[in-house]
């Protein structure tokens, strides 16, 4: 541990229990912030990758599809 934890946590032990609570529970969100972002991450490349795949099988059994802005420009026209 280094001297400067030592010394704000000996500063925190001064404090009212309900404060301590307060400081540790931000300091263990500090802590998590970490592997929650890193979890995020995995999880929006696992997404990605399941979009690929399914746009891989779209591609496959249906061709090209073709532009729709036209289509969307026709129709707003109306």
């Amino acid at each position: 541990m280094t001297e400067l934890l030592r010394q704000v946590i000996s500063e925190i032990e001064k404090l009212p229990a309900s404060q301590q609570d307060a400081i540790a529970s931000r300091l263990m969100a500090e802590l998590k912030a970490p592997q929650i972002l890193e979890k995020e991450h995995r999880n929006r490349q696992a997404f990605v990758l399941q979009v690929d795949k399914l746009r891989t099988r779209l591609l496959e059994t249906y061709g090209e599809f073709p532009d729709s802005v036209d289509l969307i420009r026709e129709d707003r026209s109306r």
